[in-house]
């Protein structure tokens, strides 16, 4: 691939991160693209507030230097908290600074400062909503597997390994990660063994037939667990 190709597959991937920071300052608030082009745009028109305009610049700048870095690479929300923050001091700090150059009144700066508020309230009310028990199917399956099955020790899993990691925590385990994929039974015992795997997650359907006995029998959606050896208290 040469220099040409390079620039252009490293500016597809700064095209799509800028789309995706949009949306996902959109989703902070309906006000975040707003407060900045209104704090750009004062920084471009004032004159007369030099003060209000250096701090103004500080607060853009830093959030620009933030988001430029992640720009390059990749973004997700969980990335840009800090610019949630920035952007509601941005907005504060330029509601405030229209009111003190007379270019709105007490009544408007009031009912923007609530909205901005409300607006910035929305998405972390409704994250926190949306993922109260987002664990606790997870947290339910580990207290079976660990009260009826009585799974400890050394776990692997064929795949999903966030899933895999959150049983394992909950198990009060060790997970050592996903076996490599598309092996052979013996590549795959060879894998295991040489990890003293005690128990092997197997999430969805597995072409590979394992010599060891399956023992949920089915009680779990999609997961079932193999014990590999006897696994001592």
């Amino acid at each position: 691939m040469g220099s040409t190709e390079n620039f252009i597959f490293q500016l597809n991937i700064v095209i799509k991160n800028i789309i995706k920071t949009l949306e996902i300052l959109t989703w902070f608030s309906v006000l975040s693209i707003l407060i900045l082009l209104g704090t750009l745009i004062f920084i471009w028109k004032n004159k007369g507030d030099e003060e209000a305009k250096t701090k103004m610049i500080y607060l853009v700048l830093t959030a620009f230097i933030f988001i430029a870095g992640y720009l390059l690479i990749y973004i997700e929300a969980r990335y840009l908290g800090i610019i949630l923050i920035l952007i509601l001091s941005m907005g504060m700090f330029l509601f405030e600074t229209l009111y003190k150059n007379k270019l709105i009144q007490k009544n408007v700066l009031n009912i923007l400062i609530i909205f901005l508020i409300v607006s910035f309230s929305v998405m972390p009310f409704q994250s926190l909503y949306e993922n109260i028990n987002v664990d606790k199917v997870l947290m339910d399956e580990s207290t079976a597997l660990n009260t009826e099955f009585n799974v400890h020790g050394n776990i692997a899993s064929n795949n999903e390994w966030i899933y895999s990691m959150v049983l394992t925590y909950f198990l009060d385990s060790k997970y050592y990660g996903m076996v490599k994929p598309d092996e052979n039974l013996t590549g795959l015992e060879n894998e295991l063994k040489s990890n003293n795997i005690d128990y092997y997650l197997v999430w969805g359907s597995t072409q590979t037939e394992l010599p060891y006995p399956e023992i949920t029998n089915g009680k779990f959606y999609l997961l079932k667990v193999y014990k590999l050896k006897n696994v001592s208290n």
